[in-house]
């Protein structure tokens, strides 16, 4: 994750699997879907990182600002 500031202030900050699933959940809601097959989508750590991909279609991956 990067500031919003960026160029300018280059902070980042690691972001875990974990929160990007909390965020999908938040205020008790079901999680985010698929825009292209309506699936529910899952947060996984990969080796560059947090991922996101379809549970339906594992070939359906987003990167976090694509959501």
């Amino acid at each position: 994750m990067a500031c919003m500031g960026y160029p300018k202030c280059k902070t980042t900050a690691f972001v875990e699997a974990d929160f990007v699933e909390e965020y999908f959940n938040r205020n008790g809601g079901t999680g985010q879907k698929c825009l292209r097959c309506k699936y529910s989508l899952k947060a996984e750590k990969g080796i560059y990182g947090v991922y996101i991909h379809c549970c339906g279609q594992p070939v359906h991956k987003y990167k976090l600002d694509e959501i």
